[in-house]
């Protein structure tokens, strides 16, 4: 199998990542970013299909990429993970059962999703599986739009599944149970990794646009003006900063929610922690993890530090930082 591109269509840019795994280095062949408009990506749906077109396109052709395979990821409200129990073990009794179980877990008309699963544990007849369903019309318009442009989606991945791979291949393998955090511009996905399994995956309704909006509301500024005073990055300024602590809690709250129904359902403690994403690097947030949540050993996860960058890319790619953890994961697959 051949290294596939990654191609990551976020709520406010595309990024196109080409990698070549050697035995003691990741390098960077190829890597394009276009920023997108904020009605572009809405909660996970395309809504304009030309600009991200345009923005695909222009890359591949600036930057002559000749990889035509894809691997791509869905996340947002159109995808689905539910942890569920049914008494059948072995993987043939299970993908039976599982056809006509699912309607009594999942909310949406068989015929309208795709479905997949990972088996979490077998015991006493039973099997524990994590469930993940994605509406077919979303992930058929994406792979129409890219078949469209003469691309072949190869790959469908979850941006959760994304950043553990990325982090494992990178970093090395999880052996602790951990959370992996990664907090995009409109939405969080989270996911508690047990010996290098995902035992819950979940989308958290809070992303780098909530600071952004908190600023505005708090200043009286647009969302442009709020975004650019955002991005300062200003670590002194404690008015800006005073800001962020109600969404700081709110993930926060949103972890500690997620580790409790972990541990009611299973004798798994969660450890560690792994932030990532564009907004993971917003002042305050890690040390507020850090103070809030009974979990000492948080770290901040930036692929770009483990990557061998041609200068060409490397002050762009450094400067988005930990956004490019769901494209590095996605770029790191093969089909």
């Amino acid at each position: 199998m051949k290294r596939l591109v990654g191609l990551d269509i976020g709520s406010y840019a595309i990024k196109i990542l080409s990698l070549k795994v050697g035995r003691k280095n990741v390098k960077v062949k190829k890597f394009g970013y276009g920023k997108l408009s904020r009605e572009s990506i809405v909660e996970g749906d395309i809504m304009d299909t030309n600009l991200i077109e345009k923005r695909i396109r222009n890359v591949y052709n600036e930057e002559n990429v000749k990889n035509k395979n894809l691997s791509i990821s869905v996340a947002g409200r159109n995808i689905m993970y539910k942890n569920i129990k049914i008494n059948a073990v072995g993987k043939d009794d299970v993908k039976k059962t599982l056809e006509w179980e699912l309607p009594n877990h999942i909310p949406y008309e068989k015929d309208n999703i795709y479905t997949d699963y990972e088996v979490l544990s077998e015991e006493g007849g039973q099997t524990e599986l994590l469930i993940i369903a994605a509406k077919k019309d979303v992930v058929n318009t994406r792979i129409n739009l890219l078949k469209g442009l003469g691309l072949m989606p190869v790959v469908v991945d979850t941006a959760a599944t994304s950043v553990q791979n990325a982090y494992e291949t990178l970093v090395g393998p999880i052996e602790d149970t951990a959370f992996i955090v990664d907090i995009g511009a409109e939405k969080t996905s989270m996911s508690i990794v047990a010996d290098g399994v995902p035992r819950f995956i979940r989308e958290l309704p809070h992303g780098g646009n909530a600071y952004t909006n908190e600023i505005a509301k708090n200043l009286g500024l647009n969302y442009e003006s709020a975004e650019e005073t955002k991005m300062e990055n200003n670590k002194n300024n404690v008015e800006i900063h005073q800001y962020f602590d109600s969404i700081n809690q709110n993930i926060a709250s949103e972890i500690q929610k997620s580790m409790r129904y972990v541990k009611a359902d299973s004798p798994i403690v969660v450890n560690k922690g792994i932030i990532t994403g564009g907004a993971s690097l917003t002042p305050g947030l890690l040390d507020y993890l850090r103070s809030n949540l009974d979990i000492s050993n948080i770290e901040l996860f930036n692929p770009v530090e483990y990557l061998n960058i041609p200068d060409e890319y490397q002050s762009e790619m450094e400067e988005l930082g930990p956004s490019l953890s769901v494209v590095t994961g996605l770029a790191l697959r093969k089909g």
